[in-house]
């Protein structure tokens, strides 16, 4: 009998609190920008901080309210500013900017010590 009491008191604080969580999460939505979330699916990704924020998602927020240019993602190059110019409709110059060549870094681990030179030195902080 209180297994059963427990069963059903349990159930029912799940299904009001799945009610209630449910019904807050739709009240207090907040709308994104669309903008924000195609410029964030352009930018690499690799939340490497080239650009002096913590990662793309800040980086793309700081492009759709103009306070960067186009040019601050280094590892996107060219490329990827042409995008962004087109994307946020502004003039770019791309005079600045310089591209890059690919690099393929080439690690022996049987000679690796942990100096972590590798490390200082790659240009996405991988």
């Amino acid at each position: 009998m209180y297994i059963l009491f427990a069963i059903i008191s349990l159930t029912g604080m799940g299904l009001a609190f799945g009610f209630l969580l449910g019904s807050a999460a739709r009240r207090f939505k907040v709308e994104d920008n669309p903008l924000l979330d195609d410029i964030e699916r352009l930018l690499p990704g690799s939340q490497c901080g080239q650009c002096g924020y913590p990662g793309c998602r800040p980086a793309a927020e700081a492009l759709v309210a103009g306070n960067v240019p186009a040019t601050l993602c280094p590892p996107g190059g060219k490329a990827l500013a042409e995008q962004l110019a087109n994307l946020l409709s502004i003039d770019l110059d791309l005079s600045d900017v310089e591209d890059q060549i690919p690099m393929v870094a080439r690690v022996d681990e049987s000679l690796c010590i942990g100096c972590c030179r590798c490390y200082k030195v790659c240009p996405s902080d991988a």
